[in-house]
């Protein structure tokens, strides 16, 4: 057993975490809970003893944090979520449903709409769950924590924000909930260390929308944690839209963990940010668990997109359907980096991974590290990767056809995307994706049928 000391945070050990300053104890949440300045505490030996992934480890061969070294971040605070964004909102609204809103990291109870909820689903800010109820966070946040991962431990240590997402069993709801993150307004370069949980208990079917907003011209570091844990039967269609601001960066780490015949959907956009890192560690757990995993990227610039995933079969008759589709121009980097791992005994698991890259310019550039590791013998389970530009006889076909050389390209990026995005099985959030993609391809963007009116 871990054997955690029992002393103080101290503030000289905040001090020296790189290119953090302005934090202490006093500024976290929770800090007369023993249980969790002790949670902290552990974490924070651990960041310390390892410090920040280096090119060295494997995971992060192809990504590297050091430049954040060279911005020297504080703790927002609430002065820094002030500014005006009511224009803004709703941002990426599918419906007039509950949203939960945080400005750098602070909870906007002004901008947040809570009435409408179930009475049995809680949807609440960290920082107040841990005043009325610790307890429950105490018992609900997976002891196990990863210590050989320096920036999960590193949010388990600062956590300042985040939210709690709690529904019962057997609720079954149409409504869309949206939890909104927006940063870049504030005047000096800011931290912020989100600690998110999500549970979804026996036969519960719930949709979640996170929309992260890069608003303004500030700089900001995200490292966000999020745990997500599914009963039996329960279904969570988890979407998460990333429109950061070139200044931007975010890490966004989730832990999925999946009970008997569960069903975990989850697609993320990625647009914008100068660095953004999104890591699935998912366990299916129980069986008949199905879980799937997709995505798209746009990037551009200097900008560099990683997707890291990892998913464990821990028993038999559990799926897995895992596509992520990337675009790339001018000098952009992009990152793809999955592992199926099949343990002893799972057997019956059917699992597929698949990334496919559109390079639109030489320097564009993707580093794709598909893996599997299998430990039983009756299992279905491929992988593979695939990079390329866009064809130039399809071009010239639409061209000869009177479409322009621009909307021609942008068709065709569109249609290489849409595979990715046709799995999104909630038809209003298919839409609104598809509107970001549209707004975010290169070149001069038209819809198909706005051209056609014009003609």
């Amino acid at each position: 057993m871990l054997s955690i000391p029992r002393r103080p945070l101290d503030v000289s050990m905040i001090s020296a975490l790189p290119f953090i300053v302005d934090l202490d104890k006093e500024s976290l949440p929770g800090k007369n809970l023993e249980w969790l300045s002790q949670r902290r505490l552990s974490a924070l030996d651990s960041f310390l003893e390892l410090g920040l992934p280096t090119r060295n480890w494997e995971d992060w061969k192809y990504t590297r944090l050091q430049p954040l070294e060279n911005t020297t971040y504080r703790r927002a605070v609430h002065s820094d979520s002030t500014y005006n964004i009511d224009n803004t909102l709703p941002i990426f609204s599918v419906s007039s449903g509950p949203r939960l809103v945080f400005v750098e990291g602070i909870f906007r109870p002004d901008l947040s709409k809570l009435d409408g909820l179930p009475d049995t689903v809680t949807l609440l800010p960290l920082s107040e769950v841990l005043r009325k109820n610790p307890n429950f966070l105490k018992d609900a946040m997976a002891p196990d924590l990863e210590r050989k991962k320096p920036m999960f431990v590193l949010t388990e240590a600062l956590m300042d924000s985040g939210f709690v997402f709690h529904a019962r069993e057997n609720l079954e709801t149409e409504l869309l909930i949206e939890i909104v993150h927006m940063g870049g307004g504030a005047k000096e370069p800011v931290a912020l260390f989100p600690r998110n949980l999500i549970i979804i208990e026996d036969n519960a079917k719930i949709t979640l929308i996170e929309y992260f907003k890069g608003n303004g011209r500030g700089t900001y570091l995200a490292n966000a944690l999020t745990d997500v844990k599914l009963g039996k039967e329960a279904t969570l269609k988890h979407y998460k839209i990333q429109e950061e601001i070139v200044s931007g960066a975010l890490i966004s780490s989730s832990r999925v963990f999946l009970q008997e015949r569960a069903n975990y959907e989850s697609f993320k956009l990625g647009l914008g940010a100068l660095l953004s890192r999104d890591e699935s560690y998912v366990q299916l757990l129980g069986e008949g668990a199905h879980c799937e995993l997709r995505g798209a990227f746009i990037n551009r610039g200097s900008q560099h997109h990683d997707i890291t995933t990892c998913v464990e079969h821990s028993v038999p008759g559990t799926k897995l359907t895992e596509l992520f589709k990337g675009v790339l121009e001018d000098e952009a980097r992009g990152v793809f980096q999955g592992k199926i791992i099949v343990k002893e005994g799972a057997q019956k698991t059917d699992a597929e991974m698949t990334t496919k890259t559109l390079l639109l310019s030489e320097g564009a550039e993707i580093n794709a590290k598909p893996e599997l590791e299998i430990y039983a013998d009756d299992v279905k389970c491929s992988h593979g990767a695939a990079s390329g530009q866009l064809d130039e006889a399809g071009i010239f076909y639409l061209r000869s056809r009177g479409i322009p050389e621009p909307l021609a390209k942008n068709l065709l990026v569109q249609s290489f995307i849409q595979e990715a995005i046709d799995g999104v099985t909630e038809n209003s959030v298919k839409t609104a994706i598809m509107d970001r993609v549209l707004h975010a391809l290169p070149g001069n963007c038209y819809l198909a049928h706005e051209w056609r009116d014009e003609q």
